[in-house]
């Protein structure tokens, strides 16, 4: 959804995107480490981010 979103916008070119994309992983394995750091999650194999996907 959030791709779909900023592929609408003409102004957004694709090195922006590509950047945006990356914050928004950084900031959810920041998250993740966070939560691993509490033990509040044990394994999160199946959730684990595809950076081949965000290329």
């Amino acid at each position: 959804m959030i791709l779909e979103l900023l592929t609408k916008q003409s102004d957004i070119y694709q090195n922006e995107l590509i950047s945006i994309l990356n914050v928004i992983k950084s900031a959810i394995q920041r998250d993740i480490s966070k939560l691993k750091d509490k033990n509040l999650i044990d394994n999160l194999s199946d959730t684990r981010i595809n950076s081949k996907n965000i290329r």
